[in-house]
């Protein structure tokens, strides 16, 4: 990535839970994988990584604005280790959270998300086995908005209203935004598969999604499908919205790149880099821009990470 230029891009498949489940994620086929795709990429040794992970635990919540910020931290903290994900687990989180700009006076709007801490402390160490550089770890959703915004795909104005309809392999999800800023998020699960057939797996995702919608009012909904299940086109055509609605493949059915190429890359090949790929690239330039700058690499992974670290520079 330079600037609005894609110089390289490379896919290596790679088998993986979304809730990102110990038991369900093998890390030496990770790290094996990982390393042939920086080879491949001709990245040396030492390059700066940022990671994206998918988004187990997201939310965006309204706390009093009385609440002191040691307070929020920890209100936070049991919002989080009160999701299922962490309340049926032994895995302790790594979470991280902003207070968005569009608080109020009465309230103050907080945007977190995390991950279970025993899987990304063990991704950060094979990376920094591999001798490369980890500097941030972003989430799905986060990555995803920021990519929309660098590639002028949304008009992020402050007083513009709009909506991310968000649909991948199990999960449904629905972002009010107004502009850059978080309003509410809402999931659904879903039972989606390509064994089902198109007329179900649509009807599936209409009925979970148009109940959110239609108490949702916006002056755009922007429908992005991440599974090859479902096309962001055809869902939208089949969607009741009283606003413009616009989509975005980050699927099979994509045919054009997120941004410009070089003159020697194929573009056929890059029509598959994902939103969330897009997202962490431009991080490093684009966080300072960003009103939810979130990071999971920070010192919640604990010293186990920072003193191997040490180590390993010595």
């Amino acid at each position: 990535y330079n600037r609005r230029l894609l110089l390289n891009y490379v896919v290596k498949p790679f088998a993986f839970d979304s809730k990102l489940q110990a038991g369900n994620f093998d890390l030496d086929i990770f790290k094996e994988t990982l390393y042939d795709a920086l080879v491949e990429l001709g990245a040396p040794q030492g390059t700066e990584i940022v990671l994206n992970l998918p988004s187990v635990v997201f939310d965006v919540k309204d706390w009093p604005a009385s609440i002191e910020k040691t307070q929020l931290s920890a209100n936070v903290e049991d919002e989080i280790f009160d999701h299922p994900v962490f309340r049926d687990s032994a895995d302790d989180a790594v979470y991280s959270y902003c207070l968005l700009p569009n608080s109020t006076i009465q309230f103050n709007k907080v945007v977190h998300t995390a991950v279970p801490k025993s899987i990304l402390l063990e991704i950060a160490v094979q990376i920094r086995d591999l001798k490369y550089k980890l500097v941030a770890v972003d989430t799905s959703v986060n990555s995803t908005l920021n990519a929309l915004i660098y590639s002028g795909r949304v008009d992020v104005s402050p007083n513009v209203s709009w909506v991310i309809l968000m649909v991948e392999n199990n999960i449904c999800r629905v972002i009010s935004m107004l502009g850059r800023n978080y309003v509410d998020y809402r999931e659904e699960y879903i039972s989606i598969g390509k064994v089902l057939g198109d007329d179900e797996n649509y009807s599936t995702v209409v009925n979970a999604v148009e109940p959110i919608l239609k108490n949702t009012p916006s002056s755009l909904l922007y429908v992005i499908s991440k599974t090859d299940v479902i096309s962001a086109e055809v869902l939208s055509s089949k969607l009741s919205y009283k606003a413009q609605i616009v989509h975005q493949e980050v699927n099979c059915y994509n045919k054009t790149p997120l941004i410009d190429l070089a003159f020697d890359m194929d573009p056929q090949k890059c029509c598959g880099m994902t939103t969330d790929v897009l997202g962490a690239a431009i991080r490093r330039d684009f966080v300072s821009q960003s009103n939810a700058p979130l990071n999971l690499f920070n010192n919640m992974l604990g010293d186990i990470y920072i003193s191997q670290d040490r180590k390993s520079t010595r």
